[in-house]
């Protein structure tokens, strides 16, 4: 028999836009982008929960990037 499991949105809302948790998420991409190097770039978005992503910004950095998998590499892979 399978066990219900009421959830508690509310908190899953709360806990999405922590303060804390928003900073973190923010050193995190500002991190990778870092470490990727020049031509990449963080944007955030806040809608029912915060997200950041790491992208390239510039012709060069998309040529880096597919070539040498600049954005696995800087998060630790490849």
């Amino acid at each position: 028999m399978a066990v219900k499991i009421n959830w508690k949105m509310d908190g899953f809302t709360q806990l999405r836009k922590d303060p804390a948790l928003v900073k973190q998420i923010d050193d995190l991409a500002g991190n990778l982008a870092e470490r990727a190097g020049r031509g990449f770039e963080v944007k955030t978005r806040e809608d029912d929960r915060y997200r950041a992503i790491v992208f390239t910004d510039t012709p060069r950095a998309m040529v880096v990037n597919a070539r040498d998998n600049t954005l696995i590499k800087a998060l630790g892979g490849g």
